[in-house]
């Protein structure tokens, strides 16, 4: 078990190193920085989709950026969600708070996204953060748990937090 864990903080680790020597991030390569961002946070964390939603420009939807897919190896974008379709999430994310929804599809704040997003992609658990440019939320970086739900552990939730905090000066 022990051996488990020093295994998953290696790959945290080389994760995190990646990300600080990207030259996508330093050179303002938005796409591939948005890329390498969501595959390490999808290795960081150990889930299968991760993904960094932009507010539009009405701030009335957030629109992905970039989704990795981490069993397809696969990146997309372009959908939105709207507020008027999901109230309670955009509430929330109102709040510019970090979510942990141990059971997505209970939630008060992810609920709304059951039958239309979450069980149609075996979806059960989400880790959101909000991210910021200058100061202002900008938007959230997703992290979506595929099939059995999942406790997020406090120092995985505090780790997570503190990470976010950065000024995606790149977005």
């Amino acid at each position: 078990m022990q051996e488990l864990s020093l295994e998953k903080l290696r790959r945290q680790n080389a994760a995190l190193l990646k990300l600080a020597k990207s030259t996508a991030i330093d050179s303002g390569d938005i796409q591939q920085a948005l890329r390498e961002i969501t595959e390490a946070g999808s290795m960081t964390l150990d889930v299968k989709r991760c993904s960094v939603w932009s507010y539009n420009e009405q701030r009335d939807g957030i629109v992905c950026l970039d989704l990795y897919e981490a069993e397809k190896n696969q990146h997309s974008s372009g959908l939105t969600l709207m507020a008027k379709d999901f109230p309670a999430y955009f509430k929330y994310l109102g709040e510019e708070r970090f979510l942990a929804a141990h059971d997505a599809h209970t939630d008060e704040s992810t609920c709304e996204f059951s039958e239309v997003y979450l069980r149609p992609l075996n979806i059960n658990s989400m880790l959101d953060a909000p991210f910021r440019r200058s100061g202002l939320m900008m938007g959230v970086l997703c992290n979506e748990q595929v099939g059995e739900a999942r406790v997020w552990p406090p120092r995985r939730a505090k780790f997570f937090r503190f990470s976010c905090r950065s000024d995606f000066s790149c977005i």
